[in-house]
């Protein structure tokens, strides 16, 4: 709502006056090289609040597997719930990336997560 009640929903602040403000269509406006400037001090709580919250995030994730790095391939499949030769044949098609350490393979958590976004799909 705007200052004295009215629905402003399908406007615009186009620029500035005294008091008031010029108002434009959005349509009008969208056709416009419209800019928008933002003060680095407007900006800094907004990028510290996501900040934080990606880093918890990220931290949640990593207690959830012990600390791990990596993962060998029974336990990578175990957390994917497939089969190991599934994740072999993944990877073997180079749909993704495995680390041979010694005799064994290794998948670390972001290949993982890599693989499942790559896969992902809508409906049947």
């Amino acid at each position: 709502m705007g200052h004295c009640g009215l629905d402003l929903t399908p406007y615009l602040y186009a620029s500035s006056c005294n008091y008031g403000h010029t108002l434009k269509k959005k349509s009008e406006v969208a056709d416009s090289n419209m800019q928008i400037r933002f003060d680095d001090n407007d900006l800094e709580p907004v990028v510290t609040q996501v900040l934080a919250k990606v880093l918890a995030q990220r931290e949640a994730d990593s207690e959830k597997f012990g600390g791990r790095l990596a993962f060998t391939e029974p336990e990578a499949a175990a957390l994917l719930g497939m089969k190991p030769y599934v994740l072999r044949d993944a990877r073997l098609r180079g749909e993704v990336i495995g680390s041979r350490i010694g005799k064994r393979i290794f998948y670390s958590r972001d290949q993982l997560l890599k693989l499942l976004v790559q896969n992902q799909t809508e409906g049947r």
